[in-house]
């Protein structure tokens, strides 16, 4: 089974999508800022990320560019769910090294596609145990 990290400051929206993907058979980890996600990461190596931008300690931004930096979590897909929706905060999110960029309010079924796909031609990562 694969383990998602959902990251975001908003506890409504972190449920749902918890909630949403674990109906759909995955394992999650949520983290409610970019420090706590840092550290989940380190501790439990999730197989991908949902990533929000704007959180208190450490932005998404942020968190992106130090996984995809580092050699150890560079592997990771991360995919930014956010609220930011200008060109620009695309433009950054892809800067960053970000995977994937699914604006809110999201389709729960392209956010489901973009987990699978990044999940199957992620090398080493399984798509389904």
């Amino acid at each position: 089974m694969s383990t998602i990290l959902i990251v975001d400051d908003d506890e409504e929206i972190l449920a749902l999508v918890k909630k949403r993907l674990e109906n759909h058979g995955y394992q999650t980890l949520t983290a409610c800022d970019g420090e706590e996600a840092l550290y989940q990461i380190d501790l439990q190596k999730p197989d991908i990320i949902v990533l929000d931008v704007s959180m208190p300690v450490i932005n998404g931004f942020e968190v992106c560019a130090r996984l995809k930096g580092d050699a150890a979590t560079r592997h990771i897909p991360v995919l930014m769910l956010t609220g930011h929706i200008r060109y620009t905060d695309k433009k950054i999110a892809e800067h960053c090294g970000a995977d994937g960029y699914i604006p809110k309010p999201y389709s729960a079924q392209l956010l489901l596609d973009e987990i699978a796909r990044h999940l199957y031609q992620s090398p080493g990562l399984p798509a389904n145990e």
